[in-house]
């Protein structure tokens, strides 16, 4: 005799019937689905939030080589380049100052206004 198991849905957490299949994590097609629209979602949102990601390290990229990399440059330049200031794909500490890094770039926004870019 074959115990019957108590099983949960994944997306609602209600009970699973024993007639669904026994791979089964949803207790409706319904749930199953409503689970398939929010992974893709999900996913839709990584991979937008990735190309601006990418988009910001070409901006760096394109001011880096336009500037001397020793050089300070002006936040409003990276803005007019359509930077988007609240994206990156990291965070880390240089001289004890906050700075945002992304895939080839880093940078530290200082209160002036100013930005110090310098190559990862």
């Amino acid at each position: 005799m074959v115990k019957d198991l108590i099983r949960f849905c994944e997306y609602c957490n209600g009970l699973v019937p024993n007639n669904r299949n026994g791979n089964s994590k949803y207790c409706c097609k319904e749930c199953s689905d409503k689970y398939k629209a929010k992974v893709a979602k999900e996913r839709n949102l990584e991979r937008a939030l990735n190309i601006v990601v990418i988009k910001n390290d070409e901006i760096l990229h394109e001011v880096f080589l336009l500037h001397n990399s020793n050089d300070v440059v002006s936040a409003k330049e990276l803005t007019a380049r359509g930077f988007n200031w609240s994206i990156c794909s990291g965070e880390a500490t240089a001289n004890n100052l906050n700075a945002k890094t992304f895939i080839r770039y880093g940078y530290i926004l200082f209160n002036n206004l100013k930005v110090k870019i310098w190559q990862l």
